[in-house]
């Protein structure tokens, strides 16, 4: 695949036939839409492969294709009854779907980098006064790097989070992460 970038700075209306110069007039862009496309396209594929029956739907089971539980340590994790393809493919759906910003995400590597702030708390919105003055009584939640990682086991998919920065509360988030991701699944 190839793509070639010609930006034309005319004010003249576009003519019907366009002559196409040799090389792109931005090999950034060029490289930047390529790259784009070309992460799409792979997304597709996984999703058109991973499609044949969603996780939670179809042929149910007595028991759950999804699971929070903890390992040996006592740390949350999230089990999935699939196969790594469609484990990998769910994830980033349920990630995409809970609208947690993907920083970066490596197959090959089993590891998704994300930004998350934990579960927004519902409040009835900022009092009587504070609407009066204009103030509010929101607290803006820090947004934070967290890997989250799928790990093979005999016939699962663990799904573990871990904060990069490690902190007072990370543990609450971690599992909230883990909890979101398990919500968002389809």
């Amino acid at each position: 695949m190839y793509i070639l970038h010609h930006e034309n700075l005319n004010s003249e209306v576009v003519p019907l036939i366009i002559s196409w110069p040799e090389e792109s007039n931005s090999p950034d862009l060029e490289q930047r839409i390529l790259t784009s496309v070309s992460q799409y396209l792979a997304d597709r594929n996984d999703v058109y492969q991973a499609s044949s029956a969603s996780l939670l739907a179809g042929n149910i089971e007595a028991e759950a294709k999804a699971n929070l539980i903890e390992d040996e340590s006592g740390d949350p994790m999230l089990e999935l009854k699939v196969d790594y393809n469609r484990a990998w493919v769910q994830v980033r759906q349920a990630l995409e779907n809970a609208q947690i910003n993907i920083v970066t995400s490596d197959r090959d590597q089993s590891i998704f980098n994300v930004q998350f702030a934990g579960i927004p708390e519902e409040d009835d919105g900022p009092s009587l006064i504070g609407r009066w003055f204009g103030s509010s009584d929101d607290e803006i939640a820090e947004v934070r790097d967290f890997s989250v990682r799928l790990l093979r086991t005999e016939n699962v998919i663990n799904v573990v989070t871990e904060e990069m920065e490690v902190s007072e509360d990370s543990s609450q988030l971690t599992e909230e992460l883990l909890q979101v991701i398990n919500d968002n699944l389809s």
